[in-house]
C-alpha cells in the first residue's frame, strides 16, 4: 500500500490550508484543540494577523514569529518594544502612536522590523520629524498611507519633508494621503535634539493601575539578549535577537534637510497615487511637485475640494505635463471658474492612450469639459462613472455617442435643471449611442425627471443586447411596471376594439346605394378610419415599447438604490416592492437570478418574499451589495 493511502484525509495538508483560509479566528482556535498536527498546520493561520491591545497579548514570544499582519492603537514606547522584540516578520502593519511615543521607541520599532511591506500609520495631530524619519529606515515599504483621525482638522504634516523622506523609499508603489493639513510653518529645523527627560506615563485612575498595566505586558515582551535554548533548536528562525544597540542620530539626515526636493529626483516605482482632504488652504507649498516626481502614475485618485484655486491649477498642469501614463482616473470637488477653466481646459484636451476607467465626482459645471475629451480617448474607455456631475441630458448623450468600448456606465443624482433647447432635444432623441454590443452594466440612480428623456434614455438601454447587470431605484422601476401594465391594459382595448370592426365589415348589404347615400355613408365613416388609423399607431407603440421590454432578457441581476427612511417623518421614502410588481419583474426579465439591495431597508414587502420563497423552479437570491460580489465585475 502506497504512503498516500495511509494519511487520514483530514490530515492532508492541502485540504487544511483550503480549509484555514476559509475560517474564522474561532474556528481556528477550536482547530488547534484537536490534534497534534492541526495545532501545527493551523497556529499560522491564527497567528497571520494580530491585534496587538495595551494589556499585552499572552505567548507573543513563542509565537510573535508567525505574525504577518499586526494592528495596533494608541501605542507608546512598551507596546513599540514588545512588538519589535517578537514579530519580526511582520509585513503588513497598521500603527497608530500615541502621546507618549518617544523617538528611541520608534527608532528601535522600525530597526528591528525590516520586512514591512505594507504600513497604514496615524498620528493624533501632527506628523513630526521623528516619524518622517522612522519611515525612511523601512526600504521595502510598498504600500504607505497616512493620516490622522476622521475629523475635519485633519493631521498637520510639512509637504516638503514629506516629499523628501519618500525619496528614501526606492520600492514605494502605492501612495495614500487622507485628511493631512499642510503645516503653516515648516517643521525642518537644522538640529535635532533628543528631549532630556522621558515623557511621564499615559494618565491613569491610581498607581494600583499602572503596576498591574506593567504586570501584564511582562507577559507579552519578549527578553531581547537572552531568547529560550528550546525555540533555538525547534525554530532556527527564532535565534532573531532585538537590537538594542540602535542610536538615534543627533542631526536630520541630509535628505530631509532641505526645504525644496529635487524635481529631477522621481519615485521610480510609484504607480498609484490617493490624494483625499489635503488641505493647502494656509500653505504656499508646491504641490505639484509631487506629480512631476511620479511620471509613472497609472492609477491616480484625486481630491479637489480642500485644494485652493492656484494649487489646483498647478495639480492640474503638473499631470497634464507629466502623467502620461494613466490608466484609472478618478476626479473629486473640481469646479470650474475663471481662474481654473484654462488649466481644466489643458487637462480634458490631452490625449491619455492607456485611460480607461474614467469617474467624476461632486464636479459641478464640467459638462463642457466632456466635448473637449479626443474622440480616440473616449473611444477606448471601458468604465465610466458620473455621481453628481453631469447637469446636462444632452452632454452625457453626446459623450456616449463616442463611446465604443464602453462596458460599465453609472449615473447617479443627476436632474436636468433648465430647460432644453429645440436643438439638444433633438440631438437628444436622433443620436443612437456607441456601445449598444458592448455595454454590460448600468446603473442609473434619481436621473431623470423629464418623461421624454425618461423613454429616451430607457429606449436606449433596450438596445444593449449584452445587458447583464441593471442597477435602478425604486421609484424608476414602479415607473417603468406602470407604463408595462398600462401598456398591457391598452392592447387589450385595442384587440376588443379591433374585434367589433372585424364584426361589422362582415355585415351583409340587401340593397344598392346610390351616389347621395355613398357620399354620406362616407362622411360618417370618416372618424371611423380616424379612429382605427389612431389605434393602428397605438398599437405599433406598443409593439415597439413590448420589444423593448423583451430586450431585457439577458439581463441577470437587479441592484436596487438604498430606501432611506425619514426620522422626521418616521416612514420610508419609498414604498416596499409588492407581490404584482415582483410578478411584473419576473415576467420583464426571464433570466433574473440576483437581486441586489443597498442600505439598510430591504426592498421588498412580505408578500413579496413568500412569492419568491414559492417559486421552486427559478430561484431568484436576494443579497445586500457587500455580501455577494457582481455578476459585472
Amino acid at each position: 500500500m502506497s504512503l498516500a493511502l495511509k494519511i487520514n484525509p483530514i490530515e492532508i495538508p492541502e485540504l487544511l490550508h483550503i480549509i484555514g483560509c476559509h475560517l474564522s479566528i474561532g474556528d481556528q482556535k477550536t482547530c488547534m484543540l484537536v490534534s497534534k498536527i492541526w495545532f501545527y498546520l493551523f497556529r499560522a493561520y491564527y497567528w497571520n494577523h494580530l491585534y496587538f491591545n495595551r494589556n499585552g497579548v499572552p505567548n507573543l514570544d513563542k509565537y510573535g514569529h508567525l505574525v504577518r499582519s499586526l494592528t495596533t492603537f494608541w501605542a507608546d514606547d512598551h507596546d513599540l518594544l514588545a512588538i519589535a522584540g517578537s514579530c519580526h516578520l511582520v509585513q503588513r502593519l497598521e500603527l497608530e502612536l500615541g502621546n507618549a511615543a518617544t523617538e528611541k521607541g520608534l527608532e528601535r520599532f522600525t530597526g528591528n522590523l525590516p520586512h514591512i511591506r505594507d504600513l497604514i500609520f496615524r498620528v493624533p495631530f501632527t506628523f513630526e520629524m521623528k516619524h518622517l524619519v522612522a519611515i525612511t529606515r523601512l526600504k521595502r515599504i510598498q504600500t504607505l498611507q497616512l493620516g490622522g483621525g476622521d475629523g475635519p482638522l485633519g493631521t498637520e504634516c510639512d509637504f516638503m519633508a514629506l516629499l523628501n523622506a519618500l525619496q528614501e523609499c526606492p520600492l514605494l508603489a502605492s501612495l495614500r494621503l487622507n485628511g493631512i493639513r499642510e503645516a503653516k510653518h515648516s517643521s525642518i529645523a537644522p538640529e535635532w535634539h533628543l528631549p532630556t527627560k522621558r515623557p511621564s506615563e499615559p494618565p491613569s485612575t491610581s498607581t494600583l493601575s499602572r503596576w498591574v498595566r506593567r504586570l501584564s505586558i511582562r507577559n507579552s515582551k519578549a527578553n531581547p539578549n537572552t531568547p529560550s535554548v528550546v525555540l533555538k533548536v525547534k525554530e532556527p528562525w527564532r535565534k532573531f535577537v532585538c537590537d538594542t544597540t540602535i542610536q538615534i542620530p543627533a542631526k536630520i539626515p541630509e535628505i530631509l534637510q532641505g526645504h525644496l526636493p529635487d524635481a529631477t529626483m522621481i519615485y521610480p516605482n510609484l504607480t498609484r497615487l490617493h490624494v483625499k482632504r489635503f488641505d493647502t488652504r494656509c500653505s504656499t507649498a508646491p504641490v505639484g511637485l509631487m506629480f512631476r516626481k511620479a511620471p509613472h502614475l497609472k492609477e491616480l485618485h484625486m481630491d479637489f475640494a480642500s485644494l485652493t484655486r492656484a494649487h489646483t491649477s498647478e495639480c492640474l498642469v503638473a499631470i497634464t505635463e507629466s502623467c502620461f501614463q494613466l490608466q484609472t482616473l478618478t476626479i473629486w470637488g473640481l469646479d470650474s471658474d475663471l481662474e481654473t477653466r484654462s488649466s481644466i481646459e489643458q487637462f480634458f484636451q490631452q490625449h491619455r492612450p492607456d485611460l480607461r476607467h474614467f469617474k467624476l465626482k461632486w464636479c459641478m459645471g464640467l459638462d463642457y469639459a466632456l466635448e473637449l475629451m479626443p474622440t480616440v480617448t473616449v473611444a477606448a474607455l471601458e468604465r465610466v462613472c458620473f455621481e453628481s456631475s453631469i447637469r446636462s441630458h444632452p452632454a452625457l448623450h453626446r459623450f456616449m455617442t463616442r463611446c465604443s468600448s464602453l462596458q460599465y456606465l453609472t449615473w447617479t443624482a443627476e436632474y436636468t435643471r433648465p430647460p432644453l433647447a429645440p436643438r439638444d432635444r433633438t440631438s437628444l432623441f436622433l443620436e443612437p449611442w456607441a456601445c449598444y454590443e458592448t455595454m454590460r452594466h448600468v446603473y442609473q440612480n434619481r436621473c431623470i425627471d423629464d418623461p421624454e428623456s425618461f423613454e429616451a434614455f430607457f429606449g436606449r438601454l433596450a438596445l444593449m443586447k449584452r445587458l447583464v447587470s441593471f442597477g435602478i431605484s425604486l421609484d424608476d422601476i414602479r415607473r417603468l411596471i406602470a407604463d408595462h401594465s398600462a401598456s398591457s391594459a391598452s392592447m387589450e382595448r385595442h384587440g376588443a376594439r379591433y374585434d367589433l370592426e372585424h364584426q361589422d365589415q362582415h355585415q351583409p348589404q340587401d340593397q344598392p346605394q346610390d351616389a347621395s347615400e355613398m357620399a354620406i355613408q362616407l362622411s360618417t365613416q370618416r372618424p371611423d378610419y380616424d379612429v382605427r388609423h389612431r389605434a393602428r399607431r397605438d398599437e405599433d407603440d406598443i409593439d415597439e415599447f413590448l420589444q423593448n421590454w423583451n430586450s431585457f432578457q439577458s439581463v441577470q441581476e437587479l441592484t436596487f438604490s438604498a430606501n432611506y427612511v425619514s426620522t422626521a417623518m418616521r416612514m420610508m421614502l419609498s414604498k416596499q416592492l409588492d407581490a404584482n410588481e415582483i410578478r411584473i419583474i419576473m415576467k420583464v426579465f426571464p433570466r433574473l437570478r440576483k437581486i441586489r439591495y443597498q442600505g439598510c431597508v430591504f426592498p421588498l414587502d412580505r408578500n413579496a418574499r413568500e412569492l419568491l420563497e414559492m417559486q421552486v423552479e427559478r430561484r431568484i437570491s436576494i443579497v445586500h451589495t457587500s455580501q455577494l460580489p457582481s455578476l459585472a465585475l
